[in-house]
């Protein structure tokens, strides 16, 4: 770990070590008794670092400093770390007695090795260092103590146990490797032990932030997870990413790459074992099962505990309750990747046969142990593979694909899995790759010619590359001819690779927006007919024209969706797009949730990408800014980093919406500019949609309803819920608020009529609330009244705060302009309520301003007679500020729940207000009035 100086003012930066550094700095200051300290840890823990620090500390005081490292190759030579340690002090010796001078003289300079005897070159040597602290400090330094030669060891620990100079201080490091015994040498001497730990979890992520900018999450969570706190780790495996994509491919088996350097700390002592405790100790690396059993059968007739034992006293792995350990997780990592290829298909083959009875670890250790080409085996890594992709191992199906398609022979096999992993490469971004697979493949199976059909070899090919189209080049019209093209030649069943094809077609008209192009795909999913999988048709009809297609589909949804784990991700991914636009993504966030965990870790980014895409859209609509915000500052930088130019779009939109409804404008604008710059040219009108939606958010926020009125009918026109614009439904409300805000109730009307004959409200509660909330605005003022609260007295409505809050702020409003002040402000004060609780600061601003206008001079202090409220009342009014039901009230109070409901139906018309949702702010009032 580094450390560094400012000028002469010493000043150290070493992680998680402040109590270490305390506590070397002590001794060196001499405000302790103890003038020596053994510093003990494991290889890489950072001791050096300390000893480092403390003796550029000396240093930069004036003392001076002197140390030796031990090297192992000279553990055996006599006095070698003492020569290396004193060697620029021996001009001291002429101050020093006779006896003592010869003494030093006979060990440094003679052939006998300090003939002398121990004693009396100990105290020689204690004379000596003393004698060198006359003039200034002097600070001696032993660094690996544990391959310093036994004589040197004994030497320093008889000098260590007796300096009383506090001008003299002596620090040494060692490790804690079994089989070490320099450290119980100095123990039995009585010298100090400051034991250093690995770093903690906080410490760790500060020291790989700091080490490595730039890590994909995958990544980092995998080096903090093996390196266990070890500095040196934490410092050098990042060297062995210089890039992020595709670094799973070089954690297989759950083994990291390590330097040269991390080899020889972790893995190095293997070199000293027998052949046979090497073959063991390689077998246990390789075994994912741990378990002593399985060893035993690898290892068959040869004589393997005795091995076995070697490699736990060497501190290698540990055996405990028939389970095998190693001693650091990187142990593993070093001991695989120091054997030869020979070496490692030998251990695999043996691990093949003693788990014969487990098909997975079978075909895995048998793909490594085969040399050519293998039907069975090939076989068996396409079967897993295909596992792996719907257990949301989008990556590791790819490596395992890859390994199947070198074994095998048969063209019509080694076809359908260059098909199948292309399509696995596509979707996890190795574009490359991709177009590698799809080379090789059109040697025998051109994938523009589908004279002979549409199979499930051409299907899978022409996926993968209508999917580099879409994601990489934005060439919606090449990827939709490329689909169209393949799709009208189907004529069997719908296999799983038709339907990843006509999926993606479903995607690309999305994008486009364009009718040519739907209506295209309805003319051949009706000749398709029946054959077309229920998932096919609930995806068309929530994403292509919702506004009449998607009545009903939440329930269908929910009858229909596969559960995760029985289709591949991104298949799952798709499927439940089709609930974006009816706001039925809340029921498949915990779904959702699952693919983004498991494909981040181990599967697809695109996967990945998108289905945290559809969380963030989520929660923009349940009012969960924060979180989504992060979700997509989240998704935006990896997307940067894969150049996904049309996710990082999408990104960039989501974040333009956020910033439009908390104030920041100028940032939401930028955003969109950059958006607009990539999909104008490509025509990604979807893209182009959400860009409008965030602008004309933007502009309410500003009241600038003409502009936003503009934006919104560009989506899709007033009086008009445009076909194959499935945000023309998202986009209702605002347009209808513009309209009316704006001054043109008839554009207004027109509006609602075409909602309400396309029955809108009937396609999920949100839509029906946007709608009842519109009636209620242009209805006669003898209707709007009662409209208003039926609308608002639907408690689904809170799922969406922000239309919620719009619509008590309407309805005060409303009141306020019919001059019933005192019932406006309990809707003004909820409004507000929600507006501060999301951070909705223009509409926040306008609440404000709107119950001044009723009477209330100060926002957060509206009515005198919070003061009425008694001691009890006050307590339960706070408890249901909190979100507390009647019941949970009634058991802390030691009421009935009847009697808390009484105390409430007397505490609303007290503060102003009509439901819990104005507690928190009403309250808040009463308080800042005292």
């Amino acid at each position: 770990m580094p450390f560094h100086t400012d000028g002469p003012e010493y000043r150290v930066k070493l992680i998680g070590r402040d109590g270490s550094l305390a506590a070397l700095a002590a001794v060196l200051s001499g405000s302790t008794p103890q003038r020596a300290l053994l510093v003990r840890g494991e290889p890489g823990v950072g001791k050096t670092a300390l000893l480092d620090a403390t003796a550029a500390r000396a240093d930069s005081d004036g003392a001076a400093v002197y140390r030796c490292v031990g090297v192992e190759t000279e553990a055996g030579i006599e006095l070698s770390g003492l020569h290396q340690l004193l060697r620029p002090v021996i001009e001291h010796t002429e101050s020093l007695p006779a006896r003592s001078r010869a003494v030093l003289q006979d060990a440094f300079d003679g052939d006998s090795g300090g003939s002398a005897g121990r004693f009396a070159l100990a105290n020689a040597v204690l004379e000596l260092v003393s004698c060198a602290s006359f003039t200034r400090s002097l600070l001696l330094v032993v660094d690996d103590v544990q391959w310093i030669d036994e004589s040197s060891v004994q030497t320093l620990a008889f000098v260590a146990r007796r300096i009383v100079n506090p001008r003299v201080s002596l620090i040494g490091g060692v490790r804690t490797d079994a089989g070490q015994h320099s450290d119980a040498i100095w123990d039995r001497a009585g010298i100090p032990l400051l034991d250093i730990a690995p770093l903690g979890p906080g410490h760790s992520e500060e020291l790989l932030a700091q080490r490595a900018l730039g890590l994909s999450d995958v990544v980092r969570r995998r080096i903090l997870r093996e390196a266990v706190g070890n500095p040196l780790a934490l410092t050098e495996l990042p060297e062995t990413f210089a890039s992020d994509r595709g670094d799973d491919d070089r954690m297989e088996n759950g083994l990291l790459p390590l330097t040269r350097r991390l080899e020889i700390v972790f893995a190095g002592r293997a070199n000293a074992l027998s052949s046979g405790a090497r073959a063991v100790a390689l077998l246990c690396a390789l075994d994912q099962t741990s378990s002593l059993d399985t060893v035993q059968r690898a290892s068959g007739e040869d004589w393997w505990f005795p091995d076995l034992v070697e490699a736990g006293e060497a501190g290698i792995l540990r055996i405990k309750d028939g389970h095998i350990s190693f001693r650091h997780p990187l142990i593993r990592s070093g001991i695989v990747q120091m054997a030869t290829e020979e070496q490692l298909r030998r251990a695999h083959g043996r691990l093949a046969d003693a788990l014969s009875d487990n098909f997975e670890l079978w075909a895995r250790h048998s793909a490594a142990a085969t040399t050519g080409p293998d039907a069975t085996v090939a076989d068996a890594l396409e079967q897993l593979g295909r596992q792996y992709a719907r257990r949301g191992g989008t990556r590791t199906s790819l490596r395992t694909m890859l390994r199947s398609i070198e074994l095998t022979a048969d063209q019509p096999a080694r076809e359908r899995r260059l098909a199948y992993a292309a399509l696995l490469a596509a979707d996890s971004d190795r574009v490359e790759l991709t177009h590698s697979l799809l080379s090789r493949l059109e040697d025998t199976v051109p994938l523009d010619d589908f004279a002979g059909g549409l199979g499930d070899t051409l299907a899978g090919a022409v996926t993968a590359k209508a999917g580099i189209l879409l994601r990489v080049d934005g060439d919606l019209q090449g990827a939709y001819d490329l689909l169209m093209q393949a799709a009208r030649r189907q004529a069997g069943p719908v296999s799983a690779e038709v339907d990843a094809l006509l999926h993606l077609l479903l995607i690309v008209c999305l994008r486009a927006e364009r009718e040519d192009m739907w209506q295209g795909v309805d003319r051949l999913l009706d000749a398709l007919g029946e054959r077309v999988p229920a998932e096919i048709r609930n995806t068309r009809d929530g994403i292509s024209d919702p506004a009449r297609r998607a009545h009903g589909l939440a329930e269908r949804l929910a009858i229909a969706l596969p559960r995760p784990g029985s289709l591949e991700p991104w298949r799952l991914v798709w499927v439940y797009r089709a609930g974006l636009f009816i706001d039925d993504l809340g029921a498949r966030r915990p779904a959702l949730r699952s693919i983004i965990e498991a494909e981040e870790l181990s599967g697809s980014y695109d996967s990945y990408l998108r289905a945290l895409g559809l969380v963030v859209v989520d929660c923009i609509g349940s009012g969960e800014w924060q979180y989504a915000r992060s979700l997509a500052e989240r998704g935006l930088q990896t997307a940067l980093h894969l150049d996904f130019a049309e996710i990082v779009s999408e990104f960039r939109v989501y974040l333009a919406l956020l910033d439009a409804v908390t104030g920041h404008i100028d940032s939401s604008r930028q955003n969109i500019a950059t958006v607009r710059a990539w999909a104008g040219p490509r025509r990604m009108m979807h893209l182009e949609s959400w860009a409008l939606w965030a602008e004309a958010l933007g502009f309410l926020g500003e009241h600038d309803y003409d502009a936003a009125f503009m934006a919104t009918t560009r989506i899709s026109p007033a009086g008009e819920l445009r076909r194959y614009h499935p945000l023309a439904l998202s986009t209702f409300f605002d347009t209808a608020l513009a309209a009316l805000h704006a001054g043109d109730e008839d554009a207004a009307r027109r509006h609602l009529a075409a909602a309400q004959q396309a029955r809108v409200g009937e396609i999920s509660p949100r839509l029906g609330f946007q709608v009842a909330v519109i009636r209620a605005l242009l209805a006669p003022a003898q209707d709007a009244a009662a409209l208003f609260d039926a609308a608002l007295a639907d408690r689904d409505a809170e799922r969406w705060p922000l239309d919620y809050a719009r619509a008590q702020q309407e309805y005060g409003e409303w009141l306020r302009r019919a001059k019933q002040r005192t019932a406006a402000r309990s809707h003004l004060r909820v409004a507000a309520d929600v507006f501060e609780r999301l951070g909705a600061q223009a509409w926040l601003a306008d609440a404000r301003n709107s119950l001044r206008l009723v009477g209330v001079q100060n926002a957060h202090s509206t009515s005198q007679t919070a003061v009425m409220l008694t001691a009890q009342e006050r307590q339960i009014a706070t408890l249901a500020a909190q979100g507390r039901s009647n019941k949970d009230i009634a058991a802390l109070l030691s009421l009935s729940p009847r009697t808390v409901s009484s105390h409430l139906y007397k505490i609303f018309p007290k503060l102003g207000i009509s439901s819990r949702a104005a507690l928190h702010s009403a309250l808040s009032e009463m308080v800042s009035q005292g």
